[in-house]
């Protein structure tokens, strides 16, 4: 199939391509491994999202905002500006590798599709790499961590990488890792509902009971209000904080705590979830494989 772009990741830059790729009438494929701004949907109920820098106007085919907004109302009007251009996204298809023709001004794309991982190949005159910096959810990289539990008659991951709606977890023991904004977030989240820089606690029969482990401290880009909000849920006795502590081993009922400096265990905490929130690995590989050159500082 022959294309004159093809745009590999769809998340708001990816889309915003494609939308002016449509607007332009260029013939192109959009490639999305998972769904349309996976990243955007993943994210928690009701979450705002800022854009930098404020200042400046987006220049873009999709509506953004310097001050940011909330997470439905972002995706509301970029879904809406996707559906009324009548732009069409391959979900569910992986980008495998992508070949600079020997023969002509024109790359080959190799991808495979949907769950039987079907083979597929495009010929297209320009590549759009809009994957962002992030990549599959980061691991702890411990004993057990793979482990599958079975709750109500069902199986499930006793590990968690993503919140996407705090309302599925009520009354449950839950180990948060990390660090950073989202991290902070998803604790005030599982014990409290927030509006603004508000907080309310949930109801006893709603809220979550929730220790917080940081290997250290907190990451310098999480932001003063985060901070107050999660401070104000330890101040309540609503959180418990753990710093300079990690996960040593997961087991089906617990986990394990060691000192981060010392190694020294520092005991076990009996939970039903481990939500590790500690980032995600950029493409880097992917894009050494099809010949991009990545600093290595």
């Amino acid at each position: 199939m022959n294309f004159d772009v093809a745009i590999i990741g769809i998340g708001p830059g990816g889309l915003s391509a494609a939308v002016i790729a449509k607007q332009q009438n260029l013939k192109y494929v959009g490639i999305e491994r998972t769904q349309v701004l996976a990243t955007i949907v993943a994210y928690p109920k009701n979450k705002y999202l800022f854009f930098k820098p404020e200042s400046m106007e987006s220049r873009g085919a999709i509506a953004i905002r310097g001050d940011g907004a909330q997470r439905e109302i972002l995706l509301g009007s970029w879904i809406g500006t996707m559906m009324k251009h009548g732009v069409v996204i391959n979900e569910a298809e992986e980008c495998k590798t992508v070949k600079r023709a020997a023969d002509g001004d024109y790359f080959i794309i190799e991808t495979e599709k949907g769950e039987k991982r079907e083979p597929c190949s495009y010929r297209t005159r320009r590549v759009v790499l809009a994957m962002g910096n992030r990549g599959a959810p980061m691991r702890l990289g411990v004993p057990g961590e793979g482990m599958k539990i079975t709750r109500n008659g069902h199986s499930e991951d006793r590990v968690l990488y993503g919140l996407s709606n705090p309302d599925d977890l009520k009354k449950k023991k839950i180990v948060v890792v990390g660090g950073g904004n989202a991290s902070v977030e998803a604790v005030v989240d599982l014990v409290a509902r927030r509006s603004g820089r508000q907080i309310e606690f949930r109801a006893p029969h709603e809220i979550n009971e929730v220790t917080f482990v940081l290997r250290t401290t907190f990451t310098n880009d999480v932001k003063f209000g985060n901070k107050q909000q999660l401070y104000q849920c330890i101040d309540e006795g609503k959180v418990k904080i753990l710093f300079d502590s990690y996960i040593k081993e997961i087991r089906e009922r617990e986990v394990v705590l060691a000192d981060t400096t010392t190694k020294e265990e520092k005991g076990q905490i009996e939970n039903d979830y481990v939500l590790a929130l500690i980032g995600g690995a950029p493409p880097t590989k992917f894009l050494e494989s099809i010949g991009i050159t990545i600093p290595k500082n």
